[in-house]
């Protein structure tokens, strides 16, 4: 009904991310510009701030399409509870079915995952999506996941969530994850004027 009301040919909302329908207006073509330098230099870690459905996973999916080689987005709900899980889940994120292995076997396959992508010239992003705080042993994870594994270039880890994100970031039970995750870009619902537009 809304298609044939607002002069439309496509349907904008539908359940799979099109590119053609991402609003470029001024505020996600600051989330771009943002992206494109944590990418360029190869953050480990960055955030995106801001209320639910305001199109932080919009502009994450849309940045990362624009690279060279399509780049690989694997995307989680929340950190889960053990380490091997939250290896897991990263794994199957990024296509691999099901995996039961121990903890160092995943983190084997998920560097050999990296090492391939790397030689396909691929980016390889992980978006964790309204992380809760985690317990200390998925924290120290994540903390290995940046020190260790991200800053040669292998992946790069966006959290994204609302106005807490930044609070749990910066907790001091994260092991410093606040120095490792220090860009930070907030996006708003848009304006009247982006609206109209």
């Amino acid at each position: 009904m809304h298609l044939q009301h607002y002069g439309l040919n496509t349907e904008p909302f539908g359940v799979a991310f099109d590119s053609e329908c991402f609003y470029r207006g001024y505020q996600h073509g600051a989330a771009l510009s943002f992206l494109e330098r944590c990418f360029d230099v190869g953050r480990p870690g960055f955030a995106l701030v801001g209320p639910r459905g305001v199109g932080k996973s919009a502009a994450l999916r849309f940045a990362i399409g624009r690279r060279r080689g399509g780049g690989r987005l694997g995307e989680i709900d929340g950190l889960p509870g053990t380490p091997a899980a939250f290896l897991a889940s990263m794994l199957e994120a990024f296509g691999f079915g099901p995996v039961e292995a121990g903890h160092a076997e995943l983190r084997n396959l998920l560097s050999v995952f990296v090492v391939q992508a790397r030689q396909n010239e691929q980016q390889v992003l992980l978006h964790v999506r309204d992380p809760r705080l985690p317990s200390p042993e998925v924290a120290d994870e994540v903390f290995w996941l940046l020190s260790s594994a991200a800053p040669d270039g292998g992946i790069q880890l966006v959290f994204s969530g609302g106005d807490g994100l930044e609070q749990l970031l910066d907790s001091p039970r994260l092991n410093g994850l606040a120095g490792l995750i220090r860009d930070r870009h907030r996006l708003d619902p848009l304006g009247e004027r982006e609206t109209v537009d």
